[in-house]
């Protein structure tokens, strides 16, 4: 499989220095992205974006793999400032089809914690 350049459909790139660190969010192994320069291509074709389910897995993996580079990165005190501001300029640098269903992503996941509440 051939993986799109960096920040073109269909795949997304997490900016930034990376470190091989195993975190809770997802399992360890390899997921639907490889390792792109500095940062990390997400094959988007794997998931499912008419599926909630397959939104809700693009956006966690993208989460996780922010939170994977700030880690490595910067200080404790700053990694959830890190990963929001990471994730953002990977969706704000996808097309126009994979920004909208990582927001439609963000907007389902709102709605849950809003009806569990």
């Amino acid at each position: 499989m051939k993986t799109a350049p960096a920040l073109r459909s269909p795949a997304l790139r997490v900016l930034a220095l990376a470190a091989a660190l195993a975190l809770p969010a997802l399992p360890a192994h390899a997921g639907p992205w490889k390792k792109a320069g500095e940062g990390y291509a997400i094959q988007v074709a794997s998931f499912d974006l008419d599926q909630p389910a397959g939104r809700q897995t693009l956006l966690q993996t993208v989460e996780y793999l922010a939170r994977k580079v700030c880690i490595a990165q910067t200080s404790l005190s700053r990694v959830s400032t890190c990963q929001r501001e990471m994730v953002a300029s990977a969706i704000a640098n996808a097309d126009s089809a994979v920004q909208q269903a990582v927001h439609l992503a963000q907007i389902e996941r709102k709605g849950i914690q809003q009806a569990t509440r």
